[in-house]
């Protein structure tokens, strides 16, 4: 099996650690994002009834350059697992020759 060295990051509009827990994402997940400030930094689509983001993904490189990203209008659009471990094991800006720099920024 081959290991790749990657870290995952999440945000929710939902505040309650209880709910996010549930989900059992497997990763650290920032609770009570606003949504208006995070559509502003990332051009994230908003929905407006029920208000909330769609999903939006980036896949970094070590050095924190956007490698890809997927923005999504609906309910389709979304990083998958196998795509992102398929474009970190081909791309030569993922091979880490030491620590990330954004790994201390991203605990």
């Amino acid at each position: 099996m081959f290991q790749l060295k990657v870290w995952i990051r999440a945000l929710s509009l939902v505040t309650s650690r209880q709910l996010v827990a549930s989900r059992r994402r497997g990763c650290p997940v920032g609770l009570g994002a606003d949504v208006a400030t995070v559509a502003e930094a990332t051009g994230a689509y908003v929905n407006d009834e029920p208000h909330h983001l769609q999903s939006t993904g980036f896949v970094l490189a070590p050095d924190g350059t956007v490698l890809t990203a997927v923005y999504s209008s609906g309910a389709i659009g979304r990083l998958l697992p196998d795509d992102v471990a398929g474009l970190v094991r081909l791309h030569p800006r993922t091979q880490l020759t030491g620590p990330s720099p954004l790994r201390p920024a991203l605990r």
